[in-house]
C-alpha cells in the first residue's frame, strides 16, 4: 500500500497539473481565435487599399 501522505501529495500534484493544463488550453483557444480574426481582417483591408 502507498502511505496516505504520499498518495495525497500525488493527488494534489496531479490536480495542480490538470488545472494548469486547462488554463493553458483555454488561453490557446481564446488567443488563437483572436489572432486569426485580426490577421485575416488585416490582410483583406491591406489588399483592398493596394488595389484602390
Amino acid at each position: 500500500m502507498i502511505p496516505a501522505k504520499k498518495f495525497r501529495a500525488a493527488c494534489y500534484t496531479i490536480e495542480g497539473l490538470n488545472s494548469f493544463a486547462v488554463v493553458i488550453y483555454f488561453n490557446y483557444l481564446y488567443f488563437s481565435s483572436a489572432t486569426n480574426s485580426v490577421s485575416t481582417t488585416g490582410r483583406t483591408s491591406n489588399s483592398r487599399r493596394s488595389l484602390g
